[in-house]
């Protein structure tokens, strides 16, 4: 097992169980500032237990997406141990038929704060509120990543926020990430086993986001909030998130 403490970006590997039992609409309520991670995290789940059904459901090179969200900041006395707060938002079970940008617009078809769209690369987004995004726009020129980076998705989410290009804007933006602790195995590298080329090469924080939700298939979140400016980034691959049952 690893331990990788960043002062900047908040990177965290979820597990949670997939979802069973009967769906029905549910309304997710944004915490106060005073909330606990716990309760942060079963907001996410609420959501997760929806949308990961059908990203999981859909053909290789479509299960894959982005979720970008407003969220709400912590009291600036806390920011360094206090996750960002999941925004509120009205999740339905999504419609049974139909294609995967469909079934997941249809999740949020309640609530006008939700955009979902999806990119000619098949690369479904889905906008929750207006987050700051200047940071993703942030080019990296040359990246090279190396083996821990390649193969292991924490350890290439740690090795693209720490370019230099990025951490740049990061110190002329005044940007906070609060602290976090992720604790994973490392993976040798393997021919078989999904991994990222040597190097990034002129791309934007964004489009190395997406590298990442396409090597390993999944789901990855980005959410900031401001004041104090502060984001954070988690990637999500499986049918379970912090340890529960969607």
């Amino acid at each position: 097992m690893k331990a990788m403490s960043s002062s900047r970006l908040a990177v965290a590997l979820y597990c949670a169980l997939l979802l069973t039992g009967t769906c029905r609409p549910e309304r997710v309520a944004a915490e106060p500032p005073t909330s606990s991670p716990t309760e942060r995290n079963d907001s996410i789940r609420v959501v997760l237990k929806y949308l990961w059904p059908v990203v999981a459901s859909a053909e290789k090179e479509q299960n894959i997406g982005r979720v970008y969200y407003r969220a709400v900041c912590s009291p600036d006395d806390r920011i360094d141990t206090f996750p960002l707060t999941f925004p509120k938002i009205d999740v339905q079970p999504p419609a049974k038929g139909g294609t995967v940008l469909s079934r997941i617009q249809s999740m949020f078809r309640r609530d006008r704060e939700v955009m979902v769209t999806e990119d000619s690369a098949g690369m479904v987004r889905v906008r929750i509120g207006e987050p700051a995004e200047t940071i993703l726009h942030t080019r990296i020129s040359r990246l090279p990543l190396d083996a821990d980076s390649q193969y292991n998705v924490i350890s290439a989410l740690g090795a693209i926020e720490s370019a230099p290009a990025v951490q740049s804007v990061m110190g002329k933006l005044k940007i906070h990430v609060a602290d976090r602790v992720a604790n994973y195995q490392v993976l040798p590298p393997r021919a078989e086993l999904p991994h990222l080329p040597t190097e990034i090469v002129d791309a934007t924080l964004d489009q190395a986001l997406d590298m990442v939700a396409r090597t390993w298939q999944g789901i990855v979140f980005f959410g900031a909030c401001d004041p104090p400016a502060t984001y954070e980034v988690f990637f999500v691959d499986s049918p379970y998130f912090a340890g529960k049952r969607l």
